[in-house]
Order: structure tokens, then sequence, then C-alpha cells
């Protein structure tokens, strides 16, 4: 998600765009804010999380029946909320579930699946709605969404700054500016409009224009702190991932000193039988740890016959370098949204005694 430069602004716009929000309104049109608020369940969010098909798995092995395929999806302590992988152009904006070991709640919003965020302690939600009004060209227009998954209610939802319904293409304004969700801290969500950067404030549910143009932001402080790298040492510090070139394979080295181990992965490691036809290519990558001695991380896999890419989780073990796919992922594997760095797993479980 890309970030943006922040701008002081007059007292006036800050109070005019805190007014778009809703901060006492049920949230999910008509699913109410029963169906978004957490129970007594907890679901274990850290640890390496995927989604095949119609299960997640999660850090801890359980794992959630989705009902419909996934397309994107983000784990919270009080539920996954899922888009559902329609299959279908007539339905571009599926209806967001909430999925939990005991039931699927629809929840009424569709939002942008690339849009789901949640905040460091999963409390908040901040997505683009795109099932509201539309234009003369049956685009839907973009609502910048904010809701308190504890207590189930919308403290934002407003279309400022995405467009004019009666005169603008909105297809057009959004390929030339798409809006986003740029991230959430522990205090505001940020949301990027056609034309400004918006903070909502997670307290107050206040809305302040941070920046009235939709490029440069990136060096502010607030930017920095979303875009944080994940540890490239192990949990224990004893071993660290070395930056390599992209197409030479990963090293891990003994933070201690000495020689770097060098990964080994073949299409054995990633699900191919030998009298198959074998990928063209296949390139991995290390960016985080599993636990002390097991780094994760991504292969890429392309088909002898027509280019084909599939994406699969892979670990990598020291001091040996074997590498091998996480069990069914070989078909590939859907990564949660919202992931701090991007790294297959920001939180390692804890180590247990």
């Amino acid at each position: 998600m890309d970030l943006r430069i922040v701008v002081t602004l007059l007292v006036s716009t800050t109070l005019a765009l805190a007014s778009c929000g809703d901060a006492g309104g049920d949230a999910g049109g008509d699913a109410g804010a029963e169906a978004w608020r957490t129970g007594d369940e907890r679901l274990e969010t850290r640890g390496l999380v995927w989604a095949s098909r119609t299960e997640i798995h999660l850090g801890d092995g359980t794992t959630l029946d989705t009902g419909d395929p996934v397309r994107s999806y983000v784990v919270t302590p009080g539920g996954a909320y899922v888009v559902p992988d329609t299959g279908t152009d007539e339905q571009r904006y599926p209806e967001l579930v909430r999925v939990t070991a005991r039931d699927r709640r629809p929840l009424g919003v569709r939002p942008e699946h690339d849009s789901l965020t949640t905040s460091p302690n999963g409390r908040h939600l901040a997505f683009l709605d795109r099932g509201g009004e539309r234009d003369d060209y049956e685009t839907p227009i973009a609502e910048a969404v904010v809701v308190d998954l504890e207590t189930g209610r919308e403290i934002h939802r407003s279309a400022e700054g995405m467009g004019d319904l009666r005169t603008d293409d909105l297809a057009d304004l959004y390929e030339d500016a798409p809006p986003a969700v740029i991230g959430i801290d522990a205090e505001r969500a940020y949301f990027l409009t056609p034309g400004e950067v918006i903070a909502v404030d997670l307290d107050t549910a206040e809305a302040e224009v941070l920046d009235d143009s939709n490029a440069g932001y990136h060096d502010e402080p607030w930017a920095e702190g979303l875009g944080s790298e994940p540890p490239v040492d192990s949990p224990d510090g004893a071993w660290s991932i070395v930056e390599v070139p992209f197409d030479d394979a990963p090293q891990l080295a003994r933070t201690a000193g000495g020689p770097p181990v060098t990964t080994r992965l073949t299409p054995a490691d990633v699900g191919f039988g030998p009298f198959e036809p074998q990928p063209r290519d296949l390139v991995w990558t290390l960016d985080s740890w599993l636990d002390e001695t097991t780094a994760a991380g991504i292969a890429r896999v392309s088909a002898s016959s027509d280019g084909s890419e599939t994406f699969v989780i892979v670990t990598c073990s020291v001091p040996d370098g074997a590498c091998r796919a996480v069990p069914g992922t070989e078909d590939g594997a859907i990564l949660p949204e919202s992931r701090p760095g991007g790294a297959v797993v920001p939180t390692p479980l804890p180590r247990t005694p």
C-alpha cells in the first residue's frame, strides 16, 4: 500500500471531514453491530497463516471453513474477515463474510478485495466499500470505512474526496488515481483518495486531511512507521537471512560468524514427481522466521508448458539449508492482507517450554 506527505490544513477542513464519518451507526449495512462484534472466541493470529480453496490455516494448526473459495482475507483475534472468490465478473465486489470456528456471517459490505487492513492489535478493520451508489456508467463510488470490531460499530464512513457521482467517470478517475487504504497504526487509519491523504483517529473518529495531493508522503514519520520490515534474524538471534541477488539461492548465516549456508530447493520439494514435466523456473526468496531454526518464504514456480506461475510457501531449515513446500500449498496459497512488512510470517509463535 502507498504512503504520502503531511500538510497542515485549516481547522475548518478537519471539522468538515470529521462530520462525514458515522461514529455511532451499526457497521455493515443490514448486518448490524452484532455480526461484527467479537465474542469470547479467540483465534491465533501469530505464526504462519495461509488459505487454499475454502480453508484458512492458522499458525496453531487449526483451520477455518470459509464455505466459498477465498480471494482475500485478514485474521483478527475475533475472527477472519473474508472476501469470497465468486469466479464471476458479474459479482466484482462480493459481500464480506466473518468466519469463526463456529459460524460464518455475511456483513453487508462489499470491499475492494485488497483493501482489508487491520490495526496492530486487531481491534479495528479498515477497507474501501464498493457496495454503495454508482455513477452513470455503473461504477460504484469508493467509501472509506473503519469498524471497531470490539463494539461492532462503524466509527467512520465517508466518500469525501472519492469523486462526484454526478460529473465524474469513476472508472477513469480511479484508474488514474486509485483510492486505497494506506495502513493503520495504533492511533489512526490512513486512506488515499484520488486527491488527498486522510487520517481517521481511532479514538475520536475525527478525520483530518494530511495532504491535499496524492503523492509524496512516503518520507513522513507516520508513513515510515506503517512500512516496518520484518527482522532478518531468527527469534533467538542465532541465525540471519542474508541478502543475495534475486535469482540466487537464499543464504542463511550464523550471526556469530562463519560461512553462510546456501539453501536448496528442487522440483521434488515443491510437489513435482519424477515423471511429470518439470518447471521451467524455480526461484525462491526468504523473508521471515517460523521458529529458531526455520526460515519462511515464497517459491515462484513457472510451468514448462505455458509459463503460468504458482506461488508456493516454503520453509528452509538450518544448519542443513534444506527447503520444502509447506504441505497443502503446492498448488498455490493465499497469504493474508495487511501483513507487516509483507512478510510470510510477521510474528512467529512463541517458543513452548
